[in-house]
């Protein structure tokens, strides 16, 4: 009887330690060759780089948080997936779920979406000190209009990159 217990108790927890989630991690990105998944221009500032990353571990890459948000507009099935974000002032990765954002139309991202990560209340309040912009939850980004304010130097530049 006492080897029975043992050996139900053992398979036990076997099972559930083998019922816990894969959780997805964010990939490096390479700026020498990752290109937006939705633009096409190179990530060159990881500052502003997200991802969605797949169950199956597919990564999908952006040069802005607000091509992640086309791209989920696009293609609905991409939202169910998790979601990162590089923290712009560069402390790693950050869940989209759990970021601090400020939009800031007059400050450029690479897309001219302007919002900006941070893994952190305070760093977002202290951009907003020294720049401006308003504060943003992840529930907020939902509601954001996504609009982009490109300046038309940008949009040149933009069309010289892309033609490279």
């Amino acid at each position: 009887m006492r080897k029975s217990l043992y050996f139900l108790f053992v398979m036990m927890f076997v099972i559930v330690s083998g019922c816990g989630t894969n959780q997805a991690s964010p990939v490096d990105i390479n700026p020498e060759t990752d290109k937006c998944d939705v633009c096409h221009m190179m990530i060159h500032d990881q500052r502003f780089a997200a991802e969605i990353i797949k169950d199956d571990g597919t990564a999908y890459k952006y040069d802005d948080i607000g091509c992640l948000i086309k791209h989920m507009e696009e293609q609905p099935e991409l939202a169910d997936n998790t979601k990162f974000i590089y923290d712009y002032n560069e402390t790693g990765w950050v869940n989209m779920d759990e970021g601090h954002y400020v939009y800031n139309p007059d400050v450029m991202s690479p897309m001219g979406y302007n919002v900006f990560t941070f893994s952190s209340g305070g760093d977002a309040q202290a951009f907003v000190d020294d720049n401006g912009g308003t504060l943003m939850t992840a529930e907020e980004l939902d509601n954001h209009t996504w609009e982009r304010h490109m300046t038309e130097e940008m949009k040149k530049k933009m069309k010289e990159k892309m033609n490279k």
